[in-house]
């Protein structure tokens, strides 16, 4: 049976959802997942990063077989990347996440350079939420990890509903590229980058509580990938650019 790391899932509250650490392992759990990837919600990302931090270190502590933290940090604020550097070399978070539309920049912005410096520096992942507004589209993305190729970039629920036509000519653009496939249904895109980028270049993520764990690995069932495919796009990728083993 294949293993499965989800790259996406969070714990805390947003607008209109909420999960505790205690129900994220529940419904690991429940659909045999073996360790999750947590990262902030709502005001998380804004302006209580790092109360969210702090929340997401205490959680990893409590579950560290089951789960991994991604720190975010708001790329307007001074401290963003002395928070960033203290989040990753003292409390062992292993990447960063950042949202464009909700944080207030746009993808390819020069604000946000100092911390792709600082990932570089730090050899750490960045998951960027995608699609989900003009700040955040595909090709303009694959334009910043042109200029940072040595970081390892995730295309975050692959362009969402509205920009994913335009996800495999960004992840063609740059091989640093990787694209996790919450949150969007499009089934025949992923079949359809799996063609053309190779499935090493794709990880499953959940997007949890946003969406249903259940479908989201039942989603990937539905693409009748070869085992090989399947074990790279739901374990090995994310275990490789986690360090998880």
């Amino acid at each position: 049976m294949t293993k499965i790391i989800d790259i996406h899932s969070h714990i805390g509250k947003d607008i209109d959802v909420e999960v505790t650490c205690k129900e994220l392992i529940e419904i690991m759990n429940k659909y045999k997942v073996d360790m999750a990837v947590i990262s902030p919600l709502g005001k998380g990302l804004i302006h209580k990063f790092k109360q969210s931090n702090e929340q997401i270190i205490q959680c990893v502590e409590e579950n560290k077989d089951r789960l991994i933290g991604f720190c975010s940090v708001n790329p307007w604020f001074e401290d963003a990347v002395e928070e960033l550097e203290k989040r990753i070399t003292k409390d062992k978070c292993k990447g960063l996440v950042l949202h464009p539309t909700k944080q207030g920049f746009h993808i390819n912005s020069p604000l946000i350079y100092p911390l792709m410096e600082e990932c570089q520096s730090l050899e750490i992942p960045i998951y960027f939420h995608t699609g989900t507004s003009m700040y955040d589209l595909p090709l303009d993305l694959s334009l910043l990890a042109t200029k940072f190729p040595k970081v390892a970039m995730i295309m975050g629920q692959m362009g969402t509903a509205d920009y994913w036509m335009d996800v495999e000519p960004a992840a063609k653009l740059a091989s640093n590229l990787a694209v996790e496939t919450s949150v969007n249904p499009n089934i025949a895109l992923i079949q359809k980058l799996v063609k053309s980028i190779g499935a090493e270049r794709i990880v499953f993520g959940s997007g949890v509580p946003f969406t249903d764990l259940e479908y989201e690995i039942k989603k990937i069932e539905l693409c009748n990938f070869t085992a090989r495919d399947k074990e790279l796009i739901m374990f090995q990728n994310a275990s490789r650019l986690l360090g998880a083993g």
